[in-house]
């Protein structure tokens, strides 16, 4: 039957194979394990620790009043309330314009390094100096200068780049660029070292030890404020907590933590600030408002009551008639609708000569601060307002061309439009209004133009200072509330957690991690490189690839030969080599029986597999232990030599094949007792016909009648047929494996082919390489 181990099976996990290499080379792994560990080690003591910093902020909706209106009343004008605020909010977090703010207000402009051997450190609020730059005076940004500490004293400093851009911080613009900039002088400490391109001073910490930081080589960098503004933009990281949620996460990763913790509290103030202002400057402008029109009432009401008083000191009349009285109630409760529909029609007129003057609605007052309750009108000019934020916010931070501008100003447009018609429609119904009051106040005038002349013209003096008093003091009730708001009002989002560092340290370098997979990658490198030698190399290398090959049994190995001769066994019969052919020989009786005569035919793949070295040498063996043997040199294609053994080689088994001689003809001696040798002979023309010839069994037969081993040489079976005809007529068929050369696909395909074929098969594996050992190893048997 076929057997399962025709094809040999490999694995990447193989635990045998990876045993072996473990026993094989040991040395290897255990270098390269520890050069993985210590690669590792040297990656964590290098490597800048990286911190992830993180705060919160919880924002809420400014609008949350637009609740209160149905949407379909809005969605009927033509404009929905904005359901974006909060991702608007997230980008307002991101801007340039706000980051940059934040950087200010932490006077980020100048950062300070320290020069190690092989990194470079970031020194935040603990520099040995600090650098006091002239504002008012160019400096070159974003280029290194070099610091060397020579003294308490004196320092060195330098600096060698190209296009470097000078840049003007107090007008926060680039004010030239130059294609080399060079500087390199030693300088004191607190002195002034200026040019046409920098001016700035070095001053010394008090506490500066040059102990405490070695090497003493520095770096510090001018920062052009928009571009760092733009580096902390592409860093920094605000997304929801929860798409359910309005809670923004504000996150970085960063080698400098505080410096960053610093960095997100001071946005997160900046924030909140802007935040607060929109409102106040919702209330100044309301304040700013009322003060004018309390301007022009303000003369006239003292005017009125100037002109009451003379009137009463000069006419002796301090109060008017019970008649009279009546009439000035419903006339002083028509003048103060009036009033009020008066500021009503004044505030709609101001409404709309404001959308004819302006594009930008951040100043417009919402009819609520002026008493007026309309809550549509009043959430729509919210909404206005909203969004016409969104839309500075983007112009401040560049994206004027954003399609999200182009449509917040299709919105802007509708809503203000929406606002426009509805105003003149409010505008409309007032002046009706105001009519309809102005008519009554006529027909009570009628009845007063009937009273006494005196009486007449108090009343008209106390009603003239009434309605200017009670304009006046609605007024000023309407100041007192936007001061009391303004006062009152808080930012719209509130800081659930400040900066800190995520977690409880570092999140790279993972030490641990990256020592297991120093320990790993040490360990499974040379592993995999000698798997994929064993995988690519198409040659048998030990006894474990023969067994996972083929089940034929495997009567002994020989090891390398070291002594360079080919007689081995007889001259270092106590080598290695020759007590492998001992072995061999004792375990010959395990495979064929004890007869009088046992005929061994030898074989391989190929030629240079050791054929003839292990005929001579089993020969050898089994000669000195008193059997006698011959060997036949049945190669008759490519006869061997046999060095030191004194013998014809012109005559042989093929003049014997052929009739030219006798079977005594051919039948040599040779120096070692009990060893005879027949020689190929010469080179026949046809040597698979005179193998496969009748007499070439005759010859065997002849022979066991006088030998007791008979040791045939056959041609290598991998590449001709003479070998098959030969191990018919054999006892015991050995195959040559040799380590390292056999080619083990053809053998694998030889082998199980043979099986099939020959039952008294076994295997010798030649040349194997050995790791010498001692005092009760492979040296006992050298002593």
């Amino acid at each position: 039957m076929p057997t399962d181990k025709g094809k040999e099976k490999f694995s990447i996990i193989d635990i045998e194979f990876l045993i072996n290499t473990i026993k094989k080379h040991w040395i290897l792994i255990g270098i390269c394990t520890i050069i993985g560990l210590s690669i590792a080690f040297i990656y964590n003591k290098l490597k800048t620790p990286v911190y992830d910093i993180s705060s919160s902020l919880l924002i809420s909706g400014e609008n949350d009043n637009l609740s209160q209106i149905p949407t379909q009343i809005f969605q009927d004008m033509g404009f929905t309330p904005n359901n974006n605020n909060f991702q608007n909010e997230l980008q307002l977090l991101r801007s340039t314009v706000l980051i940059g703010e934040a950087l200010k207000n932490l006077n980020l402009q100048t950062s300070y390094y320290h020069k190690k051997l092989f990194k470079t450190a970031e020194l935040y609020k603990n520099s040995p100096f600090i650098v006091v730059f002239n504002q008012n005076h160019p400096q070159p940004v974003d280029i290194k200068f070099k610091i060397k500490i020579l003294d308490e004293n004196t320092f060195r400093i330098s600096a060698d780049e190209e296009d470097v851009e000078i840049f003007l911080f107090s007008s926060n613009m680039v004010f030239q660029k130059i294609p080399k900039f060079e500087l390199d002088e030693t300088a004191s400490f607190e002195s002034t070292i200026t040019s046409d391109y920098y001016d700035f001073k070095v001053i010394l910490n008090e506490n500066f030890s040059l102990e405490d930081y070695t090497p003493n080589k520095f770096i510090f960098i001018f920062h052009d404020p928009r571009n760092l503004a733009k580096t902390y933009k592409t860093a920094l990281k605000v997304e929801p907590n929860d798409p359910e949620s309005t809670l923004a996460i504000l996150s970085m990763e960063s080698t400098v933590p505080n410096k960053t913790i610093d960095f997100l509290n001071s946005l997160t103030d900046v924030y909140l600030g802007k935040s607060l202002d929109k409102k106040i400057h919702m209330s100044v402008k309301t304040v700013e408002y009322i003060d004018s029109q309390l301007n022009a009432i303000q003369d006239s009401l003292r005017n009125a009551e100037e002109s009451l008083q003379r009137f009463r000191t000069s006419n002796q009349v301090m109060d008017i008639s019970a008649k009279t009285g009546r009439i000035y109630d419903q006339l002083q409760e028509l003048d103060r609708q009036k009033a009020s529909l008066s500021v009503q029609y004044k505030y709609y007129e101001y409404i709309n000569e404001y959308f004819e003057k302006n594009k930008e609605y951040s100043d417009l007052i919402a009819p609520s601060a002026m008493g007026i309750e309309d809550p549509l009108l009043n959430n729509m000019i919210q909404e206005l307002l909203q969004l016409n934020a969104e839309r500075v916010s983007l112009i401040d931070n560049n994206q004027e061309k954003s399609p999200y501008l182009k449509k917040l100003n299709i919105q802007i447009d509708n809503l203000k439009n929406t606002i426009s018609e509805n105003i003149k429609y409010i505008i409309n119904t007032t002046e009706i209004a105001l009519k309809d009051v102005e008519s009554r106040i006529r027909q009570l005038n009628g009845e007063i133009n009937k009273l006494p002349k005196t009486e007449r013209e108090l009343f008209g003096y106390e009603r003239k200072f009434n309605l200017n008093d009670a304009i006046y003091t609605y007024m000023l009730e309407k100041r007192a509330e936007a001061e009391i708001a303004k006062a009152s009002y808080l930012p719209d989002a509130e800081i659930v957690e400040s900066a800190d560092i995520a977690g409880s340290g570092p999140f790279t370098p993972r030490k641990k991690i990256n020592l297991t997979l120093g320990l790993l990658l040490g360990f499974l490198f040379p592993y995999g490189v000698l798997k994929m030698i064993s995988l690519t190399n198409n040659k048998v290398t030990d006894r474990n690839m023969v067994e996972k090959i083929t089940d034929v049994p495997i009567i002994g190995q020989i090891y390398n030969n070291n002594k360079k001769v080919d007689q081995v066994v007889k001259a270092f019969p106590k080598s290695h080599v020759a007590e492998s052919f001992r072995m061999i020989r004792s375990n010959l009786h395990y495979f064929v029986p004890s007869n009088a005569s046992t005929t061994i035919a030898i074989t391989s793949t190929f030629g240079q597999e050791g054929k003839s070295f292990i005929s001579l040498n089993l020969g050898v063996s089994l000669a000195s232990a008193n059997y006698k043997t011959i060997i036949l040199g049945f190669d008759l294609r490519k006869p061997r030599k046999f060095e030191r053994l004194d013998i014809n080689y012109s005559t042989g088994i093929s003049s014997y094949l052929s009739n030219q001689a006798n079977i005594e003809d051919i039948i040599q001696k040779t120096n070692i007792e009990n060893l005879d040798i027949i020689t190929s002979g010469e080179v026949p023309p046809n040597p698979s016909e005179l193998i496969a010839s009748s007499k070439t069994a005759d010859l065997i037969n002849i022979l066991k009648e006088n030998y007791n081993y008979i040791i045939l040489d056959t041609p290598p079976i991998g590449l001709i047929s003479d070998g098959y005809q030969l191990l018919n007529k054999a006892d015991l068929n050995m195959y040559i494996v040799r380590q390292n050369h056999t080619l083990k696909n053809e053998f694998a395909s030889v082998v199980n082919d043979l099986k099939e074929k020959q039952n008294n098969l076994c295997i010798v594996l030649n040349d194997i390489q050995i790791v010498r050992k001692t005092k009760y190893g492979y040296d006992y048997y050298e002593k």
